[in-house]
């Protein structure tokens, strides 16, 4: 990830330790006995696994140096997470936050620890990792189930979402082009234009993920035990997340020369699948297939600056992340005008 390894994990176990006692009584007294990086652990925010005596907890820091989205809050996570498991949903239970950066070095969201397993994204989870070992049909039920936890989210009503932000501003993305490094990538301009003469149909509003791929999901077995990383939270059309979780795995697969493991269902029967659980038809898949191309290949530029920033990366230009989803983002736009929008099933 992105952030730099400078932090003193024995000072921050003891100020994380101290913060619990006054703010956290339901893990007040508990001794801090280490503090973890985990092994998947994603690019928005700094993330640290705590042990504590009888419990394990998870802490996440916002770092404004290290931010991949111009807007991203943990309080607006901290109140969906809230939201979302007041419903039933199986996301991790929020313990408290702490908007004060003096505590761990930025603000930071203390929350439950899910056990289980979580498809790596680095390596890619198709070329490597616990999904090799399983057979195709328990690839297709975990991935059905993933798709399941989707249709479950978009029918979940809560006041929360009259404070979001959408999801796919492309407005917004426009005014935030430098921010992400890729206001001179011909493409990204291309893709926006085309979004604009290509807006979606009308849907309802949805609560959406913003984040929803395999790589934010804890299974235990073939079922989903846990959804993660909602820092990208917002509300939009049901299709938003849908296309995201779709070119996600396109990404990992296609988009960097992997092949795609055996018994993960095509994008025509995820999304028939997708419709008889939401029960409601999916519209204009092509048209979001390009916006979720788009805005993935400008966090891509982010994610990539921010490595040469931190000096992981030295040349921005030659990196793979951004390059395979630059290029990616072309083939998708080029998929999606030599068809009519109507038949884009006939596309995948």
């Amino acid at each position: 990830m992105p952030v730099a390894a400078d932090r003193d994990l024995r000072t921050a176990a003891t100020r994380l330790g101290e913060w619990l006692d006054r703010s956290v009584p339901e893990l007040a007294g508990r001794e801090v006995l280490g503090l973890r990086v985990p092994a998947a652990s994603g690019f928005s925010h700094e993330t640290l696994v705590a042990e504590l005596t009888g419990a394990t907890i998870v802490v996440r820091i916002a770092r404004p140096e290290h931010r991949i989205c111009p807007d991203a809050d943990l309080g607006t996570e901290s109140a969906v997470l809230c939201a979302l498991g007041s419903g039933g949903l199986p996301v991790p239970r929020v313990y408290g936050r702490e908007p004060d950066p003096e505590v761990l070095g930025g603000p930071f969201l203390v929350q439950q620890h899910l056990a289980g397993d979580v498809p790596a994204d680095l390596p890619s989870y198709h070329r490597e990792g616990w999904l090799h070992g399983l057979r195709p049909g328990q690839r297709e039920a975990l991935w059905w189930g993933a798709v399941d936890a989707l249709a479950v989210l978009h029918r979940t009503a809560t006041p929360v979402i009259a404070a979001l932000a959408p999801v796919d501003d492309l407005d917004d993305l426009e005014r935030h082009l430098d921010f992400y490094r890729c206001a001179d990538e011909p493409v990204v301009h291309g893709a926006l234009d085309w979004a604009r003469a290509y807006p979606p149909p009308a849907a309802p509003t949805r609560l959406l993920w913003g984040d929803a791929r395999l790589g934010n999901i804890v299974f235990r077995g073939t079922a989903v035990g846990g959804l993660l990383d909602w820092e990208l939270t917002g509300t939009g059309s049901a299709e938003t997340d849908l296309a995201w979780f779709v070119h996600l795995d396109r990404h990992l697969s296609e988009g960097i020369g992997a092949p795609r493991l055996d018994g993960f269902p095509s994008t025509t029967a995820t999304v028939r699948h997708y419709e008889r659980r939401s029960g409601r038809p999916v519209t204009g898949f092509s048209r979001h297939l390009v916006r979720a191309a788009l805005r993935f290949a400008a966090t891509a530029c982010r994610v990539t600056s921010l490595l040469v920033e931190a000096r992981v990366v030295e040349d921005p230009l030659g990196f793979p992340l951004r390059r395979n989803a630059l290029v990616l983002l072309h083939r998708t736009l080029a998929e999606a005008g030599e068809a009519p929008d109507d038949d884009w099933r006939d596309l995948l």
